[in-house]
């Protein structure tokens, strides 16, 4: 609803085009379809008796004017939209004038209900808010509002509004769990109950293990031989098991723990190995024979064996090369060797011999027994202790003068030959 205050306000008046002057009463013209500004006492050149001119002031000239004034209503009560004519001017001369005034400004309102330019200076009122905009396009007031429009905030406050979560927040404010602030821990707080007495403030303060054994006056040489409190081995709890103090190649040390394994030994290097051998026994090997076997007369011949009594290390073959004992790889060192044969009986000829020979040409030890006539049986027992490398070998090598065969008895005695690693 629009309420007029002047008559330039109406909308279907016109003081523009012909301004008013004193004694002016409006007129309608029928060219323009507008009330506008004219002298008054038309209708014949009398004042008229009826009521047929709305003037804002009153006016000697006319005889019956409706005085609209410059408040709402004027001599018309009621509303612009709906006038009503007062005491003064009632009657049925004025009831046309009011049926009139209340058409008019129906029309009027009606055509400019809807108007959205020009009114009162706005170039668009559309976008005029109305109370159904409150809550929506509108804030409805409220005190608390209030209070923070008086706040201008901070640079920092706005960073803060604008992080985009706790994690942001928390960086902005320095204060990072577990690089600002220490995280929480059910210990810390188990401390945080706690006030520590002076003594225990210069105890954890100590920097390293000496300074705290000197606060608490434990002194290593109170415990050490010889001192007021010095302990035994044997008074000391049972030991873990742990390798702390086990001895080394560079410190003394206990024994480490046994490895519960009869063939180890502890060796120089402070571990438990197996010595040489493989086997935790003594390297060796004994290889027998219990045939014959022909010597050609002049001729020096390898005793070759067949079986064995025992060899811990592969030292014999009973399928290739049978009269070698051989040095074990890895295993070279001093070695004890013996052999035994026994010749057949013979008086002929003038010696039996027999050797140890190495790699199949070094002599290191040798037996030779004269033939002195008769049937006699010629034995030999011969030894020697050599210095092997693995994969040296020695051999028992024979030979007589007899001038034909003559055989090694084996069938009377094993023939025998052994080999034992003595060391490094």
């Amino acid at each position: 609803m629009r309420i007029f205050r002047k008559l330039a306000q109406l909308l279907d008046v016109d003081l523009t085009s012909t301004p008013p002057a004193d004694g002016d009463a409006l007129t309608f013209d029928t060219a323009s379809s507008k009330w506008v500004p004219g002298a008054g006492g038309g209708g014949g050149g009398g004042a008229p008796t009826t009521a047929d001119y709305l003037v804002g002031t009153a006016n000697a000239g006319l005889s019956a004017e409706i005085v609209v004034g410059t408040s709402p209503g004027g001599e018309l009560g009621g509303t612009w939209a709906s006038p009503t004519v007062d005491t003064v001017h009632s009657g049925s001369s004025h009831a046309t004038v009011q049926a009139a005034a209340e058409a008019t400004a129906a029309s009027a309102l009606s055509t400019h209900a809807s108007d959205t330019t020009g009114v009162h200076g706005i170039a668009d009122t559309s976008a005029l808010l109305d109370t159904g905009d409150i809550g929506s396009t509108v804030q409805a007031r409220d005190a608390t509002l209030d209070t923070y429009a008086s706040i201008d905030p901070s640079a920092n406050v706005q960073s803060v509004l604008s992080a985009a979560d706790y994690a942001a927040i928390r960086t902005l404010l320095g204060l990072v769990i577990g690089t600002n602030v220490q995280a929480f821990d059910a210990d810390l707080s188990t401390w945080a109950g706690l006030t520590p007495s002076a003594f225990f403030q210069t105890l954890v303060d100590d920097t390293d293990a000496a300074t705290a054994r000197a606060t608490l006056g434990v002194i290593a040489s109170l415990f050490q031989s010889g001192g007021a409190q010095a302990i035994k081995l044997d008074d000391l709890a049972a030991p873990d098991d742990n390798t702390d103090l086990n001895v080394s190649t560079t410190k003394h040390g206990l024994t480490p723990k046994l490895p519960n394994d009869a063939t180890k030994y502890l060796d120089g290097t402070g571990a438990y190995t197996v010595p040489a051998g493989g086997s935790g026994a003594a390297v060796a090997a004994a290889a027998t024979e219990t045939g014959d076997q022909t010597i050609t007369t002049g001729a020096v011949t390898a005793v070759t064996f067949s079986t064995e009594e025992y060899d811990t290390d592969g030292i014999h073959s009973t399928s290739s090369n049978t009269g070698r004992l051989i040095a074990p790889t890895g295993l070279g060192g001093k070695y004890s060797v013996v052999g035994n044969v026994r010749w057949d009986n013979s008086g002929v000829g003038s010696y039996r011999r027999v050797r140890i020979r190495v790699n199949g040409t070094a002599i290191v030890s040798e037996e030779i027994l004269p033939v002195t006539g008769g049937f006699i049986l010629y034995s030999h027992c011969i030894s020697a202790q050599v210095q092997l490398a693995a994969g040296d070998y020695v051999e028992l090598v024979v030979d007589h003068d007899k001038g034909s065969d003559l055989a090694i008895k084996g069938s009377f005695a094993p023939s025998r030959f052994s080999m034992t690693r003595d060391g490094s």
